[in-house]
C-alpha cells in the first residue's frame, strides 16, 4: 500500500511539473516585412536561438518574414491588439504613437555606425522603448537599417545643386520631407512596394536608401548612380505587444530583453557585411558610386536643428552625449 502511494505521489508531482511548464511555455508570432535573408530576420532567428536555450524551450519565436503578416502599419495595429506578438518596424512608423520618435529621422544625427550602436545600447535607448507603452506596445531593442543615401538613374549627386528638380522617392515622414525641401529635391512619397514600378514608369528619378536596396529590390537594374552622402540612419525597432509581455513571467521577460539586445549587436555586424557585399554586387550590375563632400549637405539642413523646440533639442543633446 505504501509503495502504491509513493508511486502515485511521484506521478502526481510529475504531472504538476508538466502542467506548470506548459502554463509558462509560449510561442510568439513575430512579423518582419524584410526578406528572409535580411540581417533583421537573421537577428530575430538569433534571438530565437538564444531564447530557446536560456528558457529551456519555454519561449520560442515563430518568425514571419517578407511581409507575410501585412505591411508595417497593419502589423503595428495587430501588435496593439495582441494578435501579433512582436514585430520589427521602422521607427518612422511609431511617430503616430509618440512624436518623440521623429527626432531619430533628423539628418546627420548619427556620424557613424559605431556611434549609432553606442546610442542603441545605451541607457538612453530605454527611454525610447517606453514611449509607445501607452498605446499597448513596448520597445525591446533597436536594429540598424544602415545609412540612407541618394541614388538616381544616371546622375551622381555630388553636391546639393545636383538634386534640383530631381524627383526622389521618400517615406511619408515630415522630417524627411523637410530635409528634401531644404536640399532642393522634389520629394515623392510612395509606399516601398510601389517604388520599383515608379522607377520603371519614370514617376521618380531616384530614391534614397541603403546600398542593399540596389540588389535586394533590384533598383540597381535601373538606377546606376549611387552617392554616399549618408544623410540619415533611421533605426528599426523590435516591439512587443503589452498584452504578450504581461503573459511572460518576470524571468522570461528578462531573458527576452537580453536576447533582443544581444541580437542587435549581431544584426549591426551582419548589416555591415550585407552592405559591403551589396556594393560589390551593384558594381557588377553597372552601378557607379560617388563620394560627395557631406558638409555642403549638412550646412543646408543644419537650420532644422535650430528650429527644434527645447524638448527635442534636449533629446538631440542626450543622443549626442550617449555616443561619446
Amino acid at each position: 500500500m505504501k509503495k502504491t502511494l509513493f508511486k502515485g505521489s511521484v506521478i502526481s508531482c510529475a504531472l504538476a511539473l508538466l502542467t506548470s511548464y506548459s502554463a509558462h511555455a509560449i510561442t510568439l508570432k513575430v512579423a518582419d516585412n524584410h526578406l528572409a535573408i535580411d540581417s533583421t530576420v537573421l537577428a530575430l532567428k538569433s534571438m530565437n536561438d538564444e531564447l530557446k536555450k536560456t528558457t529551456n524551450g519555454e519561449v520560442k519565436l515563430r518568425i514571419f518574414a517578407n511581409g507575410a503578416l501585412g505591411d508595417e502599419t497593419q502589423v503595428l495595429q495587430d501588435v496593439q491588439k495582441g494578435t501579433v506578438d512582436m514585430a520589427r518596424v521602422s521607427v518612422s512608423n511609431l511617430q503616430s504613437f509618440n512624436d518623440k520618435f521623429s527626432i531619430l529621422s533628423m539628418p546627420y544625427l548619427f556620424p557613424s555606425n559605431e556611434a549609432y550602436l553606442k546610442f542603441s545600447l545605451s541607457p538612453l535607448a530605454d527611454t525610447f522603448y517606453a514611449y509607445p507603452e501607452s498605446s499597448g506596445i513596448k520597445g525591446l531593442t533597436f536594429y540598424t537599417s544602415s545609412f540612407r543615401s541618394f541614388y538616381t538613374r544616371d546622375k551622381g549627386i555630388e553636391k546639393p545643386a545636383d538634386l534640383k528638380g530631381v524627383k526622389i522617392r521618400v517615406m511619408a515622414d515630415p522630417t524627411v520631407l523637410n530635409m528634401m525641401k531644404r536640399l532642393g529635391a522634389t520629394a515623392t512619397p510612395l509606399p516601398y512596394s510601389e517604388v520599383f514600378g515608379a522607377m520603371q514608369q519614370g514617376v521618380v528619378d531616384g530614391a534614397e536608401n541603403a546600398v542593399s536596396t540596389l540588389t535586394d529590390a533590384r533598383h540597381g537594374e535601373m538606377m546606376k548612380a549611387y552617392s554616399f552622402d549618408e544623410h540619415t540612419l533611421v533605426p528599426d525597432i523590435v516591439v512587443i505587444s503589452s498584452k504578450t509581455w504581461a503573459k511572460l513571467t518576470p524571468d522570461q521577460q528578462v531573458k527576452l530583453k537580453q536576447a533582443a539586445l544581444n541580437s542587435a549587436v549581431m544584426q549591426t555586424e551582419e548589416q555591415a557585411k550585407v552592405q559591403a557585399k551589396a556594393k560589390k554586387d551593384a558594381e557588377a550590375m553597372g552601378v557607379k558610386f560617388y563620394y560627395p563632400e557631406k558638409k555642403a549637405f549638412q550646412d543646408l539642413v543644419e537650420p532644422m536643428y535650430a528650429e527644434l523646440p527645447a524638448d527635442k533639442m534636449q533629446q538631440v543633446t542626450e543622443i549626442r552625449n550617449s555616443m561619446q
